[in-house]
């Protein structure tokens, strides 16, 4: 233990003459108490104020003001300035240095407080009516392509994001029940707009079809899809449910339709995004046809290596009109790199189950938020 001892110093002949001499300090380091150089003899008496096993210049001493120790003054003060180097020299003589002033800490926020910050952070990201949250509080790109298993996710409010495919290839099947050309689509656009926080507007056009056979054939979009997602749970993370309203516009026939599409998302165990589809149409074609198409479908998608994921889908659908039905299906798997947070492209490819479809398709797109 440490304690810093105060000594009165006097001649050893004259102790009835005590002279009030200076003030040694003793830092007792585990040893004896030293005589006095000059022959005198020295009283011992406790620390003033401190008691056993404490330093008295430690933590909890009495400030030392200016000129002495515990706001000395007068004839006393030279006294504490003598204490304050005598101090020094033994604690220099004894290899001891003063102890490094303890770093401030910053006072930490009350809890209270944190929570409000947080309480207020998505609040501020949810944006309003065409009112763009920040930039900031947005995630990366939640699109509809290249899977036909569209995600739940709706446009932020404010914010535009135009998917397009840039071609889509599907091969030619001749002879058996089915029998269709080789046919290749360019700039399949859907577009969208985010009106409400879970709310948004689609509008999509497939613009060009170029059919290869004997009689190569170019024909434009027959007919205009317009539909919303509105979503019902699960806006800022979590199981996500959306209902998106469908409708059929008829530019080049008298067909219309409209149904409405069930969009359920999830993220399972490694990280991998699962989304499901259930929708029901009702379609209306030139000529009299008519009926109802059921569509369900699915799809598991992933991140590989940094922006790059990978996906694969199962799609079905059954169409059953007044004169009979036909139920058909197809897998897909592709890849999609994300440039950016705004910015994605995607490579695919489809294989069909069932004969009533084309045998196989290869397709790319690009997605893009502004």
């Amino acid at each position: 233990m440490r304690c810093v001892e105060w000594f009165e110093v006097a001649p050893a002949g004259n102790r009835a003459g005590l002279v009030a001499g200076a003030a040694v300090v003793v830092v007792l380091a585990g040893g004896g108490f030293p005589a006095a150089a000059d022959g005198h003899e020295s009283a011992r008496r406790p620390c003033p104020g401190v008691e056993i096993g404490f330093e008295r210049d430690g933590p909890g001493a009495p400030p030392v003001q200016e000129g002495g120790e515990s706001g000395e003054s007068g004839p006393e003060a030279g006294k504490g300035g003598e204490v304050a180097g005598a101090r020094e020299g033994v604690a220099a003589a004894r290899g001891e240095h003063e102890p490094p002033a303890r770093e401030e800490v910053p006072p930490v926020a009350p809890k209270a407080d944190a929570d409000h910050v947080a309480a207020e952070a998505p609040a501020a990201c949810r944006g309003g009516l065409f009112r763009r949250p920040p930039r900031e509080c947005l995630g990366p790109l939640g699109t509809d392509r290249p899977h036909l298993t569209d995600t739940p996710v709706a446009v932020a409010p404010g914010y535009f994001q135009v998917e397009t495919g840039i071609f889509h290839y599907g091969a030619g099947r001749s002879g058996g029940s089915a029998s269709f050309p080789a046919e290749i689509r360019f700039a399949d656009v859907l577009a969208k707009v985010g009106v409400y926080p879970g709310i948004d507007f689609q509008v999509g056009y497939s613009a060009i079809t170029l059919t290869l056979a004997a009689e190569t054939g170019v024909e434009a979009g027959r007919s205009l899809l317009v539909r919303s997602k509105v979503n019902l749970l699960g806006r800022d993370g979590g199981p996500a449910l959306t209902i998106a309203p469908v409708l059929v516009v008829p530019l080049l026939d008298d067909g219309v339709g409209g149904g409405a599409t069930l969009l359920f998302g999830m993220v399972l165990p490694g990280e991998v995004d699962w989304e499901v589809n259930f929708s029901a149409f009702y379609l209306a074609a030139g000529g009299g046809s008519h009926g109802w198409v059921f569509v369900p479908t699915t799809a598991l998608t992933r991140e590989i290596v940094g922006p790059l994921l990978a996906y694969a889908e199962f799609y079905t659908e059954v169409f059953e009109p007044a004169a009979g039905g036909r139920w058909s299906g197809l897998v897909a798997a592709g890849l999609l790199y994300r440039f950016t947070e705004d910015l994605q492209v995607d490579l695919g490819v489809h294989a069909a189950v069932t004969k009533n479809l084309p045998p196989w398709a290869v397709f790319s797109g690009i997605a893009v938020r502004f």
